[in-house]
């Protein structure tokens, strides 16, 4: 029995992922490296209502953000851990995170982009940007324009925001 709930388990959260989607999604960053904005993230944030859920994030030497997002494993299952170089960009005074998978390879990589609510030194909202987005950009730059110009409507974002609280 606990075989099949946990294949029922499986099935659902497939689903969900296919249905929800990730964020939008390119082969080039919003903008080069701007380590001011990076300042003050480092650390332990976690999940609201999920302390196995956290991210440690921490400033590389080349200004960019290392982000190491934890998730708890299900039924005994071990978590998981998977690794993620990051950077901010100020679009209008708006921050947004361009973040692809840190492998040794970064020729294909590819960038996901979320909104980052800043609520004082220990609280975040994090929004992912649709990927309901048709656009193609060449430069980053171009990218940012329509950003810029885009951001402030609802529809820009998908629905699932998600709050995180530093605590370490």
């Amino acid at each position: 029995m606990k075989k099949q709930g946990f294949i029922l388990f499986s099935a659902m959260i497939s689903l969900a992922v296919f249905l929800v989607g990730c964020p939008y999604s390119s082969e080039i960053p919003l903008s080069s490296v701007n380590s001011k904005l990076n300042e003050g993230f480092a650390g332990k944030w976690e999940l609201s209502g999920s302390p196995d859920n956290y991210l440690t994030v921490k400033k590389l030497s080349s200004g960019e953000l290392s982000i190491v997002k934890h998730e708890p494993g299900y039924d005994g299952a071990e978590g998981t851990n998977t690794p993620y170089v990051g950077n901010l960009t100020e679009i209008k005074g708006v921050l947004f995170l361009s973040l692809r998978e840190d492998t040794e390879d970064t020729s294909y990589a590819t960038y996901y982009f979320y909104r980052i609510n800043r609520e004082g030194a220990n609280k975040i909202m994090v929004q992912q940007v649709t990927p309901n987005i048709d656009e193609k950009f060449t430069t980053g730059s171009e990218m940012a324009t329509f950003f810029g110009n885009n951001m402030q409507h609802s529809f820009f974002y998908d629905a699932n925001d998600e709050t995180y609280y530093k605590i370490e």
